[in-house]
């Protein structure tokens, strides 16, 4: 069956409350004829889909059929299989933004969950010439607000902040950059100035 029959199937249902129906979006296997290992990492990282049976239930209700998501990496939801092709069914409180972009930072956060750009601690120690450890480097909770949902009032976009390292964060990378899905009763503070500002001072 190609895609325009399962779009024509599917359109046609009437999803229920906030149930909807989601095509998962995989990462490719080969990038530049480098094959990339199989293995398991939808258990660690932020997962992607595509809209494909949702319930508008109110006219600025972002996510429409057609449209790409985010959602959490432990996610609760279903496979159904409908004419030999694979859908998750989830609740739209699992989507954590909605990508209107081809870039991994155009994203808006829904909800409570502010998007950030998540740093690294400098690969240094300061004045020192030592090399951190990598997994040193990762253990840095620190990030700029790069959007945030509708349901979140002290943070704005660009705000430096500071946020609880036993969160649950949602992340991803691409090209070597941090990002990172936090809910913003999770952000300890604002406004943090950097390293660079304190040394500075």
């Amino acid at each position: 069956m190609t895609e325009q029959s399962h779009e024509h199937e599917l359109k046609n249902l009437r999803m229920n409350g906030d149930w909807m129906f989601v095509n998962p979006i995989l990462e490719p296997k080969e990038i530049n004829g480098i094959i990339i290992p199989d293995t398991d990492s939808s258990q660690e990282v932020t997962q992607k889909g595509e809209v494909v049976a949702s319930r508008l239930k109110s006219p600025d209700d972002l996510l429409l059929v057609g449209t790409r998501i985010l959602f959490r990496r432990n996610a609760s939801f279903k496979k159904i299989e409908i004419n030999g092709k694979t859908f998750l069914v989830m609740k739209k409180h699992s989507v954590l933004g909605v990508l209107y972009g081809d870039k991994a930072h155009e994203v808006t956060s829904l909800g409570s969950y502010v998007f950030l750009r998540w740093e690294f601690s400098h690969s240094e120690y300061e004045r020192s010439g030592l090399i951190r450890p990598d997994a040193y480097r990762q253990m840095h909770y620190t990030g700029y607000v790069i959007s945030h949902g509708s349901d979140t009032k002290e943070v704005h976009i660009n705000d430096r902040v500071f946020f609880d390292q036993f969160c649950g964060v949602e992340k991803f990378e691409e090209n070597g950059i941090r990002y990172a899905f936090v809910r913003e009763d999770d952000i300890y503070c604002t406004n943090i100035p950097s390293r660079e500002e304190v040394l500075s001072a």
